[in-house]
């Protein structure tokens, strides 16, 4: 019988799962502030995938954070377009309370990933943007 320890996880091509997830994020330009978010929180994942190069199992946890961050920016963009879909149908009670459920889980990813990545880039950590959400 296998031990569960050291049990191997499959394989995942974490840079295909990224490059898909960017052009679902981008797919509609008027979510600049995702965008840079994403673009500064990208130069801080090259640094630290080049300052973990020598830690294989270091770099496969950034990696996976990494892709966890752009689903997190895909779910919150994907709130903001349902948010203008209620808006357009004239459904205006309860439209940002319906946002904040759908968004809460991944505002708390992006945000826990960006301490993560801050905290081990120190200095040369780029700040990431604040999101807005209009009303």
């Amino acid at each position: 019988m296998a031990d569960p320890e050291t049990k191997e996880e499959p394989e995942i091509n974490i840079p295909a799962l990224i490059e898909k997830e960017r052009d679902t994020i981008f797919s509609i330009p008027r979510y600049l502030d995702v965008q840079d978010a994403f673009d500064a929180m990208e130069t801080n994942y090259f640094r630290l995938k080049q300052e973990s190069s020598h830690n294989p199992k270091q770099l496969k946890e950034i990696e996976k954070d990494w892709y966890k961050y752009a689903e997190a920016l895909r779910l919150i963009k994907y709130g903001r377009i349902v948010l203008d879909l209620d808006k357009s149908a004239g459904k205006i009670d309860d439209l940002f309370e319906n946002f904040n459920k759908m968004s809460k889980e991944a505002f708390i990813v992006k945000d826990v990933i960006e301490k993560k990545f801050q905290s081990l880039l120190l200095e040369h950590y780029l700040k990431i943007p604040n999101l807005v959400v209009s009303r």
